[in-house]
């Protein structure tokens, strides 16, 4: 055997385990951004989950802040209605008028009571409709 051929092998044996390395560094490369891109994948799903939740939150508040504000119309209905009721006669024709106004005005403090009551949940709330009956009675 000439030691030229076994040089040479050596010398291919060589290229063929650089050519291997270099493979295995690609591939190594190749899952290192690729694990890189999930991450990043995961930090934008997790960015967006808390800009959402943050949004339901604002709108929690505001619908909180809604609600309160329209219990203070009820109250100041509510306390007008009273006032008639003490003021009026009790045969006067408009008392009734006035209770059916104290019962839509307590309806409707208990639907806002509902609604502030999910404002903040994450949950969705469900409000069930009830029968409010505006016609006069006769």
């Amino acid at each position: 055997m000439c030691p030229e051929n076994d040089v040479a092998r050596a010398w291919q044996r060589s290229d063929a385990m650089n050519a291997v390395c270099a493979l295995i560094s690609l591939v190594a490369v190749a899952l290192a951004l690729r694990r890189a891109r999930l991450a990043e994948m995961a930090l934008m799903a997790s960015e967006e989950t808390c800009s959402r939740l943050a949004a339901q939150d604002a709108g929690g508040r505001s619908a909180d802040r809604i609600a309160h504000d329209f219990n203070n119309l009820l109250t100041t209905i509510s306390g007008y209605a009273d006032l008639l009721i003490t003021n009026l006669p009790s045969t006067d024709p408009m008392v009734q008028d006035v209770y059916e106004i104290q019962r839509a005005a307590s309806s409707a403090t208990r639907l806002t009571n509902r609604l502030a009551s999910c404002g903040g949940s994450s949950e969705p709330c469900r409000v069930e409709p009830s029968t409010t009956s505006c016609s006069p009675t006769s």
